[in-house]
């Protein structure tokens, strides 16, 4: 989308209001109203995703027998330069009645990919590839690292997290137990970590697993953990490990486990690790009634409930009175929280995505979105599978949808108003953001609003002397292929204020009519 700090051009049947807006909502200028289609599948619901350090995106769509890595640009277009139109077909390599399934995705610091799977009895996969998606044949065989379960149970894939001294860490389940393995950079097992690069541990269940995992600063590996424990209803629980791959004692019991009952069949899916060392929780728990809420826990830095944090400890959001699931977690600059999950609001519409704002002690944020929540609707049964905090301050989501075939999309949602942008602290505050144009010189440039009480004959019109920053070309064509948002700022520059915006989609409408249309050579009106 193009920005301006100004005016556009010349605007008929525009209302402008100075009112502040509300923060947090569905970029427009993302994708198409909001969301990006990157592509429709037979197969498959997963869709992780990654950013590299130039800001593009990448991820993985389809599902067993056939997976492709795709890399878009920042507005969720595919990004050409990269394989094949921007796309990479996953060789396939299992033999056995089953095919290769990739559902982990990381970037390491230098821009390589690396992606995790399993296949079959094989067991865990690790591919690497370069930036530009060609396989990087210095790592393992060709390109591979192939993990093989000895006790040839049919393991999940792994989740994989790329230590800050460029080492691989994978997850999951190993047989019947859950499992980690290290390897270093160039796909060698790391024979420093557990037993020769492999360690497990059995939780009791029949099936043990660790998900969501984290790296702490001073090296312990914090996950998620999947049991029943022996039980029939699970638990909510997460482990810490020193960074040898043993059970850190000073955590939970002393076994490096925290476990607890929170309702009916509780499930942990994510953790988030504050500055000071406490953690917070979300995850999946029916709580003893039909309907579940977004449920968030918080600990101190010893795996004890921090009881200071909501009522004691746990904090619970009941949105649409039906089945709101939480399921992600995202830390902002500020201090607040994202919770990022799936609700039934009420109507026909079903399973959509959700992104709720909390402050640090687990205040819902009402002045976000319509009373601290905002619903992304784009199909029934859409689920979020990777939420990513965008180094612009903005919320990119990657979903899968099922209303017929696999619909694999990303989303963008800005946290702040629609003319702010966020700062170094995690305020939002009222500034043009990054890559609007202007003029440079003063008095170079005459801008004229007319808002009469029939909206069709409203104007909005900046001018600007020939040679200036801001040339023609810079609007594109509105009336086809540029949304425009409009903003307005009072003050000097060193401290601005927002006093008008607005929004015009590309070919949208205003009193019924065109928004835009063409006056002359380079103008629109």
């Amino acid at each position: 989308m193009r920005r301006f700090a100004g005016l556009l051009g010349v605007l008929s049947g525009l209302v402008l209001a100075a009112t502040a807006g509300a923060a947090g909502g569905i970029d427009p200028s993302f994708g198409e109203s909001g969301v990006a289609t990157v592509a429709m599948t037979s197969f498959g619901g997963l869709h992780p995703i990654a950013t590299t350090p130039d800001g593009r995106i990448v991820g993985i769509v389809g599902g067993a027998p056939l997976q492709r890595m795709y890399r878009a640009l920042s507005d969720g277009t595919l990004d050409a330069s990269f394989g094949v139109l921007g796309w990479v077909d996953i060789p396939v390599v299992n033999d056995f009645l089953t095919s290769d399934d990739y559902g982990s995705i990381a970037v390491t610091a230098d821009g390589d990919i690396l992606i995790a799977g399993a296949s079959g009895a094989r067991g865990w996969l690790v591919r690497r590839y370069l930036a530009d998606g060609t396989p990087d044949l210095t790592f393992g065989a060709g390109g591979l690292v192939s993990l093989p379960e000895p006790l040839s149970y049919f393991d999940t894939g792994p989740s994989i997290t790329v230590q800050p001294d460029g080492r691989i860490l994978l997850t999951g389940r190993r047989g019947p137990d859950a499992g980690l393995i290290r390897l270093d950079a160039g796909g060698a097992l790391d024979a420093s970590f557990g037993t020769g690069g492999v360690a497990t541990i059995d939780y009791g269940g029949p099936f043990d697993s660790l998900g969501r995992t984290l790296i702490q600063p001073d090296g312990k590996i914090l996950a998620t953990v999947f049991s029943t424990f022996g039980s029939a209803t699970g638990a909510f629980a997460m482990a810490r490990f020193e960074d040898d791959g043993s059970p850190d004692t000073s955590f939970g019991g002393g076994d490096g486990l925290v476990a607890f009952q929170y309702g009916t069949a509780p499930s942990a899916y994510d953790l988030a690790l504050l500055p000071d060392g406490r953690i917070l929780m979300t995850g999946n728990s029916a709580y003893d009634i039909p309907a579940r809420d977004f449920i968030v826990f918080r600990f101190l830095p010893d795996g004890s409930p921090d009881t200071s944090f909501g009522a004691g400890g746990v904090v619970l959001t009941d949105f649409t009175g039906d089945t709101d699931e939480s399921q992600h977690l995202v830390l902002l600059p500020s201090g607040q929280f994202l919770v990022i999950g799936q609700v039934n609001p009420p109507g026909p519409s079903s399973e959509q995505i959700a992104v709720a704002r909390y402050d640090a002690d687990g205040t819902l944020d009402t002045t976000f979105g319509t009373a601290g929540l905002v619903i992304v609707f784009v199909d029934d049964f859409s689920q979020p599978i990777t939420p990513l905090l965008l180094a612009d301050g903005d919320l990119l989501v990657s979903g899968s949808s099922f209303p017929s075939d696999v619909r694999n999309f990303l989303v963008r949602v800005v946290l702040c108003g629609p003319c702010d942008v966020m700062d170094a602290s995690g305020t939002c505050v009222g500034a043009p953001p990054s890559g609007c144009i202007g003029t440079t010189a003063p008095g170079a440039s005459k801008l004229a609003l007319r808002d009469l009480a029939a909206d069709a004959y409203d104007r909005f019109k900046w001018t600007w002397k020939r040679g200036e920053a801001t040339s023609s070309a810079d609007f594109g064509n509105p009336s086809v292929a540029s949304p425009l948002r409009l903003c307005l700022y009072t003050g000097l520059a060193s401290s601005p204020v927002a006093v008008s915006r607005s929004f015009v989609a590309a070919g949208d409408q205003c009193d019924g009519k065109p928004c835009w249309k063409a006056l002359g050579a380079g103008a629109l009106g």
